[in-house]
């Protein structure tokens, strides 16, 4: 190959790159994508964090539930016998 068909190749593979990357950072196509993405992480985080602040809440209220329903499944069971 010569030098002057190696230059050709050159321009012609640079024109392409720079056509790719001008592609890359003026198209829109993956936009969307992205804001979803980042909406999905903020309600995720934004979830973890309010389950932090209310876990002895949540555990609190568990327990009394289990509690209740416990106490009537007793009731239940000697009721019936």
């Amino acid at each position: 190959m010569s030098d002057g068909e190696r230059m050709g190749t050159l321009v012609r593979d640079k024109a392409q790159f720079f056509r790719i990357n001008q592609s890359f950072w003026t198209g829109e196509q993956g936009q969307d994508l992205t804001e979803y993405a980042l909406i999905l992480a903020f309600v995720v985080l934004a979830a973890a964090g309010l389950f932090m602040v209310s876990s002895n809440s949540i555990v609190t209220i568990w327990s009394v539930s289990n509690n209740i329903v416990t106490a009537a499944a007793q009731q239940a069971h000697s009721a019936g016998s």
